[in-house]
């Protein structure tokens, strides 16, 4: 063999070992992201099914502003931190009453579960004391409650909740029957 076949064996073996990592490096990235977006779409779907497991037990879900007529409108309430108050309920379960909230972090991009002490009283704002707050799910763009309107339900009181993540195109959506608005 002389030098210039070495060289050209050289050059396309070269070439070869980029298209193959190349194509290592894209498939590694696809991978990375799609187990990613799996997560999160999986980490929401886990906090919907909690909300809504929590909400159908809940014997009353508390106005989103004390100020107002609970749930007066049928519009979209967006709990918001630093814009809306969170929406908190009053629930039981086996370990007994527990209130709990949630709110949307719009800067973090998160969701957040707050457990107040039992002592909660909407009208009296010494009594929200938060004892722990959990972040249930990750790369929100949008998470928000709506009532239905009754005439449209039978007259039973339902609450749509609907979270939009960054990584999903279609939001998760459910519809969940509560006691008392």
């Amino acid at each position: 063999m002389n030098l210039i076949e070495v060289m050209v064996c050289g050059a396309i073996l070269g070439l070869f070992m980029t298209i193959v990592c190349h194509a290592l490096v894209v498939a590694y990235r696809t991978y990375t992201l799609t187990t990613k977006k799996s997560t999160d779409y999986r980490l929401a779907t886990v906090a919907v099914d909690r909300l809504t497991r929590e909400l159908r037990a809940s014997d009353r879900v508390y106005s989103p502003d004390p100020a107002t007529t609970p749930w007066s409108t049928f519009g979209s309430y967006i709990p918001e931190v630093g814009v809306n108050p969170p929406l908190v309920f009053r629930t039981y379960d086996s370990t007994g009453e527990r209130v709990l909230g949630y709110r949307w972090d719009k800067t973090a991009r998160t969701v957040q579960r707050m457990l107040y002490d039992p002592t909660f009283d909407p009208a009296n704002t010494a009594t929200h004391n938060v004892l722990e707050t959990k972040k249930v799910t990750f790369e929100v763009d949008n998470f928000a409650i709506q009532r239905m309107d009754p005439a449209l339900t039978s007259g039973v009181p339902f609450l749509l909740v609907e979270m939009k993540l960054s990584s999903v195109l279609s939001p998760i959506l459910t519809e969940v029957r509560v006691k008392s608005l």
